[in-house]
């Protein structure tokens, strides 16, 4: 039986197969959008802002709005997001069978 893969496909020493996106030179998508919303524009009023700010500022008049997803998005950021919690107590110590699982022990 022959080796798979054949040592004639095997990647050579020195490939730098996967370092594609890690060349220097080439930003990322983070330090690219840092830097565009980093960048000062003029606000409505004459103040300059950066375009991050604009972008708040956007999300919260769309809030007040009456946008519910905006209110959501602002308030998890605020102040986190709620945690979900279920709490099932059994104190009878019996078994429950539910319908839709397979019982094996019978």
């Amino acid at each position: 039986m022959s080796e798979f893969p054949s040592k004639e496909h095997q990647f050579k020493e020195g490939n730098e197969f996967g370092k594609i996106s890690s060349r220097k030179g080439i930003p990322n998508a983070k330090t690219v959008i840092n830097a565009r919303a980093e960048k000062e524009v003029t606000s409505c009023n004459g103040d300059k802002v950066t375009k991050f700010i604009k972008m708040i500022d956007a999300q919260i008049d769309k809030a007040v709005a009456g946008d519910t997803t905006a209110f959501k998005e602002i308030f998890d950021r605020m102040y986190g997001k709620s945690q979900q919690s279920v709490e099932q107590t059994n104190t009878e110590k019996r078994l429950i069978l539910y319908p839709h699982v397979r019982n094996d022990r019978d």
